[in-house]
């Protein structure tokens, strides 16, 4: 027997990240508080957010404990939300592909990546699409917060990269998806004679370099190998 859940997704959680799933079994008016916390959300009516008063502000202060309700009456939820958008990527299974139906025309894409922004009642919709492969919200940047100290910096030991019973060096490529870049540079990412250790980076919203590779699902960005890389340290003293 299916869940409530799995009936008004129409059996397609595997497709839906776990943290849409939770916005969208949210009433409207718990989304309303919701979107004043994160940028992903919006509330579409006024009625609606003239009845959900800001949490956060220059008066604001926390709950005391002694506050809140000794319990909560859990409510049944009648049907997804419709009254509240939510900013979500979209992978889909084919970059041609384009379920129109659901996703508009004028919506950002870049090969087999959409961007849109839709009502939570309208994901099953979405979620049906044979194209689809998977859909999120479509969480804001954050900008890095590095540590700064005093001091000199040095690479830390050999023994601390090992991996436990290999002998030698290990044969393992790993590799790192992030959004704020990488500093290749860095003497935790260099070896004994000051060459970076990677191997590639794949800067998929540049264009300083040739792409990786020119099929559909590759063939955009810009691609710096390991001899790129090292010549970019070499050359660092001398710049500016």
């Amino acid at each position: 027997m299916q869940s409530k859940s799995e009936r008004l997704f129409r059996g397609q959680l595997d497709k839906l990240q776990p943290k849409l799933r939770m916005i969208a079994n949210g009433t409207d008016a718990v989304n309303a508080v919701r979107a004043e916390l994160s940028a992903a959300m919006r509330v579409e009516e006024e009625v609606l957010l003239e009845a959900a008063p800001p949490c956060r502000g220059q008066g604001a202060v926390p709950i005391k404990r002694s506050e809140m309700p000794r319990s909560v009456v859990r409510g049944k939820l009648p049907g997804l939300p419709s009254k509240v958008a939510v900013n979500v990527f979209v992978q889909l299974e084919d970059p041609a592909a384009r379920p129109g139906d659901v996703i508009a025309g004028t919506d950002a894409q870049r090969r087999d990546l959409v961007i849109t922004t839709m009502s939570p009642n309208d994901i099953p919709r979405l979620l049906a699409q044979k194209d689809v492969a998977w859909v999120e919200i479509g969480e804001t940047l954050k900008a890095p917060r590095p540590t700064i100290a005093r001091g000199s910096v040095a690479a830390p030991s050999p023994s601390l990269r090992k991996f436990s019973g290999a002998s030698g060096p290990p044969k393992v490529l790993i590799g790192i998806v992030d959004v704020e870049g990488f500093d290749f540079s860095h003497p935790d990412f260099l070896d004994g004679n000051g060459r970076t250790r990677w191997a590639a980076i794949w800067d998929q919203g540049g264009n300083a370099r040739p792409a990786p590779s020119t099929n559909a699902a590759h063939g955009y960005g810009a691609e710096f190998l390991k001899p790129h890389l090292d010549a970019a340290i070499k050359a660092a003293p001398r710049l500016g």
